[in-house]
């Protein structure tokens, strides 16, 4: 059974909005989609946090991360945590946590993956800033920082949980 998906108003959508802080850039799928078994995906993109910056000792520096996502659960599916599907999914991933292969992807790192189902817009760090539009321009492990909006999904029972929307991308 479907669930009508709530509306939200403007103020409750910006108040989801979050401009990152700089990371490392991952896995970007920006001029085009990503591939996940042989299957074409959304544009996406991973920012990696290192966990020993002076402004994200221990989970500190996921917080406003976490927060965007609490509030996105809570517009949702209301503040009450037991009445929120269970083993959601989330965009936030320790990168000391081992996988499924048994490696741990970026150790010493907080990693955050952010989609779009559109094409993601890319700017330089001029100001004003300007698009940047040659593929060769963005690439694993420049520097950038995300304009993201936290969400939720429900696919089926057991696929739902909260994600962040990509509004753009910025190489710092």
């Amino acid at each position: 059974m479907a669930k009508e998906k709530k509306k939200l108003t403007n103020e409750q959508y910006k108040s989801l909005e979050l401009i990152t802080k700089r990371g490392i850039l991952s896995y970007p799928h920006v001029f085009e989609k990503g591939e996940y078994e042989g299957k074409e995906t959304n544009y996406n993109f991973t920012l990696a946090f290192e966990k020993q910056d002076d402004d994200l000792k221990a989970d500190e520096g996921m917080k406003p991360f976490r927060q965007k996502l609490l509030k996105a659960k809570q517009l949702f599916w209301g503040k009450d945590p037991a009445r929120w599907p269970k083993n959601l999914n989330t965009p936030i991933q320790d990168g000391d946590e081992e996988n499924d292969e048994g490696k741990a992807p970026m150790p010493g790192f907080w990693l955050v993956r952010a989609t779009s189902a559109n094409k993601i817009p890319v700017y330089d760090n001029s100001s004003p800033p300007e698009p940047i539009t040659e593929e060769g321009d963005i690439y694993a492990g420049c520097i950038c920082r995300g304009f993201l909006q936290a969400a939720v999904y429900t696919i089926s029972k057991k696929n739902n949980g909260v994600k962040f929307y990509t509004n753009g991308l910025q190489k710092m």
